[in-house]
C-alpha cells in the first residue's frame, strides 16, 4: 500500500489556519528550566535552541551483520528439495506454471516456484490431479475449466490450459538454506556472499540511523513540550488525530482479515479499553507537538518553498516505492493531500532546525524530560506501595 496516512500533517495543516495574534514574550516557565521566548493564542514556547541530547549513533559490527544474516536464514527455512521421483497424491510439490485462455495469458494465471499440496483442493478442479504422476523436471499441459461461480467475470466457466513444470518434490520441512552465492542471488540483488554482507551492513547502518533519529527526535520534542505552557489544546484536533489512528488500525484489521477486537488483542497485544486510554494521551501529545512546531515555524519565519517541497516529495517518493516524484505528486493531488504534504514538509523543516541547534552531550543516557521523570516517579511509587503491601501481608500472617 503506497498511500501514506497523513495524521500529523493533516492536523498541522488544520491548526495552521487557526493560529493568529502572535507576539514575543519573555517570562519564566512553571518548571523554571528556561524563559518563554515566544507565544501565540495556543502556546508559550520555552527556549528551543541549545537543547541537549546524549543518544549516539550505534556502530555496526561484523557480529551484527552475521546475526542479521542468520536471522534471515532462519526466516527462509523451507522444504528439503527432492529432485528425483514422481509426484503422488498428498505430496507437497514445488511447481511453476503459466495459464492461458484461448492462447492468451491472464492475470493471476502464472506463478514461479509455488508450493502445492496435491489433493488439498486449493486450485481449480483438474489442476492438482494433472500434477499427480509427473516426474521431477517434467513439463506438462493440463486442461482445466473454471467454475461458473469462480468470482471473476473474466474467468467464470472459461476453459484454460496450464503449462506446468514440476521443479521438485518437497521433503522434510524447516531446512535452513546454505549461505552461498546461489542463495544470496535468490533473495537479493547481490551476486556473491561478500556483496550480500555489504548489503546487510548498509541495511543495518540505515536502521541504526533511523533509530537514532527517532530517539533524538522524541527526546528533543518532549523537552520542548514539557517546558511549554499551553493556553488551549483544541479538543477537536485531539479527536481528529485519535479518529485517524483508529481508522488506520481498522484498515490493518481488514487487511489481515481480522475483526477490530482480534486485531487489537492479537496484533497490538492490548485491550480496546487500554488502547483507548493510550490513544487519549498520544493524541493530546501529538496535538501539543504540532502546536509547538507551528509556533516555532512562525517565530523563525520558516516556510516551504517550491524547491524544498520538490526535494521533500522526491525523498518521500523513493521511500514509498514510487517510480518518480511526479507519480507520487499526482496521487497526492488526486487524493487532495498536497496541503497535508506541505504541512508534513514544514514539520520536517522545524525538526531539522531544532536538531541543528541542539547540543550533543557525552553520557550513557538521554537527558530526562519532565514526562520521563514523572513516569519514573510513578514507577517508584508503585514499587514502594507494592513493597509496603507485601510487608503488611507478611506481618498479618
Amino acid at each position: 500500500m503506497k498511500r501514506k496516512l497523513w495524521i500529523g500533517g493533516l492536523i498541522l495543516c488544520m491548526i495552521g489556519g487557526l493560529l493568529a495574534g502572535c507576539s514575543s514574550k519573555t517570562e519564566t516557565p512553571a518548571n523554571g528550566n528556561s524563559e518563554f521566548v515566544y507565544e501565540n493564542d495556543y502556546v508559550k514556547l520555552p527556549e528551543y535552541k541549545g537543547l541537549e541530547y546524549s543518544d549516539s549513533l550505534k556502530e555496526v559490527t561484523d557480529e551484527d551483520v552475521e546475526n542479521r544474516i542468520n536471522e534471515y536464514l532462519q526466516a527462509n527455512t523451507g522444504y528439503e528439495q527432492i529432485t528425483e521421483g514422481t509426484a503422488e497424491n498428498g505430496d507437497t510439490v514445488n511447481v511453476s506454471f503459466t495459464g492461458t485462455i484461448d492462447g492468451e495469458t491472464f492475470d493471476g494465471g502464472s506463478a514461479d516456484g509455488s508450493n502445492i499440496t496435491l489433493g488439498s483442493g486449493t486450485f481449480i478442479e483438474g489442476f492438482e490431479d494433472g500434477i499427480v504422476g509427473m516426474s521431477v523436471g517434467e513439463t506438462k499441459d493440463v486442461e482445466c475449466t473454471f467454475p461458473e461461480d469462480y468470482g471473476d467475470e473474466m474467468l467464470n466457466g472459461k476453459d484454460a490450459v496450464f503449462s506446468i513444470t514440476l521443479n521438485y518434490i518437497c521433503g522434510e520441512q524447516n531446512q535452513v538454506p546454505e549461505l552461498n552465492d546461489e542463495y544470496v542471488q535468490s533473495v537479493s540483488n547481490a551476486q556473491t556472499v561478500d556483496e550480500y554482507r555489504e548489503l546487510i551492513r548498509e541495511e543495518l547502518v540505515q536502521s541504526n540511523e533511523a533509530s537514532f533519529d527517532a530517539n533524538v527526535r522524541a527526546n528533543l520534542i518532549a523537552q520542548i513540550r514539557d517546558s511549554a505552557e499551553f493556553k488551549e489544546v483544541p479538543e477537536d484536533m485531539v479527536a481528529e488525530y485519535k479518529e485517524q489512528v483508529l481508522e488506520s488500525y481498522q484498515g490493518y484489521a481488514d487487511m489481515f482479515g481480522l475483526s477490530y477486537e482480534d486485531f487489537v488483542t492479537d496484533m497490538l497485544n492490548t485491550t480496546e479499553e487500554d488502547l483507548d486510554k493510550t490513544l487519549d494521551t498520544e493524541a493530546e501529545n501529538a496535538v501539543k507537538d504540532t502546536l509547538v512546531f507551528q509556533a516555532i515555524a512562525e517565530n523563525e519565519n520558516l516556510e516551504v518553498t517550491d524547491t524544498e517541497f520538490e526535494e521533500y516529495l522526491t525523498e518521500q517518493a523513493t521511500n514509498y516505492g514510487y517510480s518518480s516524484m511526479d507519480e507520487y505528486r499526482t496521487e497526492l493531488e488526486d487524493n487532495d493531500q498536497i496541503e497535508d504534504a506541505k504541512a508534513a514538509c514544514l514539520n520536517e523543516m522545524v525538526y531539522d532546525f531544532i536538531f541543528d541547534n541542539a547540543v550533543y552531550v557525552e553520557g550513557s543516557s538521554e537527558v530526562e524530560t519532565e514526562t520521563e521523570i514523572q513516569e519514573t516517579e510513578n514507577t517508584e511509587t508503585d514499587s514502594e506501595t507494592s513493597e509496603e503491601e507485601t510487608m503488611e501481608e507478611s506481618s498479618g500472617e
